[in-house]
This record gives structure tokens, C-alpha cells and sequence, in this order.
């Protein structure tokens, strides 16, 4: 949601005629166009009460509808640098601290737990694709900036920690390897 953001995506697929930007909660938003074939997230719909959100898309989803929702699923590293960045949000962030979080079989097994368990959607299929991605400091930084675990900390605070970990990543040689894993959840709607 945002003006500047409804603005920008309405300006960058502007000579798609048939998209329609909508600047307004899921929750809030009236269902125009329904029915729909198919309901889509990216690493948003975790943002959405579950209890209400699964039964809004069956709602707006035609009789053959299906759903294809996917995250990012956050994977710990444990080498050299990684340990250093970790030791710096135990530091400023402590609940950046990703030792201390799920592992990723957990959460993709919770998230398509909580998908079943609405019993809205059936055949649920769960795709994974994992890439290791290298990242120079500076778009490491600009990626951590998009986090927004990262972007509610104080302002020194989050410039602090950027600014360590940058620092630690040009002393170890200018770049960072992620292990970027996305988690696809397919599904037909109940009927």
C-alpha cells in the first residue's frame, strides 16, 4: 500500500491495459473482478490474519480456482562472515538473530500446516527453488534495507549495524554469498 508505490507500479506496466492498481488492504479491498482464476503472494500473505485471508481468496476464487502463494524462506549460513553479521545483530537487533529462528523445513511445514488446516484449499503441493546468490556489500546493504525487521529499527541502530556489516563484507573481499531459497504452496480451491 502507498501512493508513491501505487504510482510507481501503475507507471512501469502502464502498456498492460488489462492491470489494475489498487491501492487498498487486501482486507479492506471489495473483491472487484471476482471471480478470479487464480490468487497470487509473494512474501506477503503471512501478513494477513490466516483465518480470514484463506477464506477472502476461496471467497473471491472461481469454482476451479487455485492458489499459488510463495516466501522467501530465510536459510542460515554458519561460515566466517556470516557468524561476524550474526554477532552484530546479537548486538543492535537481537531478534535478527537467525540461530535462534525456525530452520526452513520448519517454517515451510508450518506454513503449508496453516494453509491445510483452513480447509479451504486441498491437493497442496509445496515447491521449493533454491540459488546461491553473491551480493557486493552495497546490495547486500540495499537488500537488508528492503527487510522490514531491518527497517524498524532506530535509524542509528540500523545505520550502526549496516554499516558493520558492510564493513565486514569489503574486509572479507567485497562480497557476500546467500543461500536464497523460495517456497511455492499450490492448491485447488475446496468446493
Amino acid at each position: 500500500m502507498g501512493d508513491k508505490l501505487a504510482q510507481l507500479t501503475a507507471t512501469k506496466f502502464k502498456s498492460y491495459t488489462s492491470l489494475k492498481v489498487i491501492n487498498t488492504s487486501f482486507e479492506e479491498w471489495d473483491g472487484e473482478g471476482s471471480p478470479f482464476k487464480l490468487a497470487v503472494s509473494g512474501t506477503a500473505f503471512h501478513f494477513i490474519d490466516p483465518q480470514f485471508g484463506y477464506r477472502r481468496v476461496w471467497e473471491l476464487l472461481e469454482d476451479s480456482g487455485a492458489i499459488g502463494f510463495f516466501w522467501t524462506i530465510h536459510v542460515p549460513m554458519y561460515d566466517e562472515i556470516h557468524n561476524e553479521i550474526r554477532s552484530y545483530c546479537k548486538e543492535f537487533a537481537p531478534h535478527l538473530d537467525d540461530s535462534t529462528l525456525q530452520t526452513p523445513e520448519e517454517t515451510i511445514n508450518e506454513r503449508k500446516a496453516i494453509t491445510e488446516g483452513t480447509g479451504n484449499f486441498t491437493r497442496i503441493e509445496v515447491k521449493e527453488y533454491s540459488q546461491i546468490l553473491s551480493y557486493t556489500s552495497s546490495d547486500y546493504i540495499f537488500l537488508l534495507n528492503t527487510n522490514s525487521k531491518h527497517r524498524q529499527l532506530s535509524e542509528p541502530d540500523r545505520n550502526n549495524l549496516l554499516n558493520r556489516i558492510k564493513n565486514s563484507i569489503d574486509r572479507s573481499g567485497g562480497y557476500i554469498f546467500k543461500d536464497h531459497r523460495v517456497a511455492l504452496f499450490l492448491g485447488k480451491k475446496m468446493k
